[in-house]
């Protein structure tokens, strides 16, 4: 089942909560909507990178830079929201609040809704300048035949961009962009662990055109989808969640760790208020892995065992670093 029950769930309220409460003025004229500052970042990328001086394959270029910049901000902010959120308690509903901040139902019928109420209040003229809002051509020379035109023509197309379309890919897309972001990573990792000699070398091999691990790339793709096509998709979100946040609890406390047992390597960025940072950040990602089903713990202990043999059994035996130090401890004094 590509949407969950979840992911519908989460859709109705937020219709719900954009009926009900729509776009409070109140509050964003004093912290600024999102889609303004999205939109703000769009400007500021255009300015700098769409330039009169520049050749019309080098503003390409630029175009299809900014718009991978601007999707991988909102997946990266998509993603850190959901992991948070749906770990609190009425998880679901909070997502469907923040979600309903992007959805334009009531505000596109107050201003449809609007041009009407001119049209009995003011007039044509009342009418033209209330249209105006929903519009980018001039409405001095529309009638007002072409007036209901423009405001339903409007209408139509910012319901499929500002209803349908959030709602459509918040659905489908909700869980899957953490999946997404977790195995993507994952054929890089396998490429630096089988450099290291903790796998073999198949998972190193990188494509001779691409430059990429295509190998340990299709390799995570078939077994994302073996688990995506066979297990229910509650499980397989639990299994991302604790994978994700032991995975952030192994780095906190490493950056820790190796702050004092390493001292002398290289850091182009250092850490500040390390043992704050590093210790809330612990504690937060153990609170909410606590909440998690038990059966998703046994999981977690199962695949870790197997992670655990895979070393022993390869790993230990062909590692890099422990081949070169017993070279060393061999060689003569």
């Amino acid at each position: 089942m590509l949407i969950s029950s979840s992911g519908l769930f989460i859709v109705i309220a937020a219709l719900m909560f954009d009926a009900l409460i729509g776009d409070p003025e109140w509050l964003w004229r004093r912290v600024g909507h999102p889609v303004t500052l999205i939109g703000a970042l769009i400007d500021t990328l255009d300015r700098k990178f769409n330039r009169g001086d520049q050749t019309p394959e080098q503003r390409r270029s630029e175009g299809i830079n900014s718009t991978a910049i601007l999707v991988v901000i909102a997946a990266t902010v998509g993603v850190l929201i959901q992991v948070v959120v749906q770990s609190l308690p009425a998880g679901n509903i909070i997502l469907a609040l923040i979600a309903s901040i992007f959805i334009a139902q009531r505000s596109l019928y107050q201003h449809v809704a609007g041009v009407r109420a001119a049209f009995a209040e003011g007039g044509l003229p009342a009418a033209r300048e209330a249209v105006a809002m929903i519009v980018g051509r001039d409405p001095a020379t529309l009638d007002e035949a072409g007036i209901a035109r423009a405001a339903i023509e409007s209408l139509a197309e910012n319901t499929s961009d500002g209803v349908v379309a959030p709602l459509f890919w918040g659905a489908l897309f909700g869980l899957t962009s953490v999946i997404i972001a977790m195995i993507i990573p994952q054929a890089r990792i396998w490429l630096t662990m089988s450099h290291d000699g903790l796998l073999p070398k198949v998972f190193g091999v990188v494509h001779p055109k691409f430059r990429t691990p295509h190998i340990s790339t299709l390799i995570t793709g078939v077994c994302a989808a073996t688990l995506g096509g066979c297990l229910p998709i509650g499980i397989l979100g639990e299994l991302v969640s604790i994978g994700t946040l032991i995975a952030f609890i192994v780095v906190c406390a490493g950056v820790l760790v190796l702050r004092y047992t390493r001292p002398d390597l290289k850091r182009p960025f250092r850490v500040k208020w390390i043992w704050f940072v590093s210790l809330m950040g612990v504690l937060f990602c153990a609170a909410m892995a606590a909440s998690l089903p038990s059966g998703t713990w046994l999981r977690l202990i199962l695949w870790s065992v197997l992670g655990i043999l895979i070393y022993l059994f390869y790993g230990y035996r062909n590692s890099r670093l422990r081949v070169a130090q017993d070279e060393q401890t061999q060689e003569p004094v």
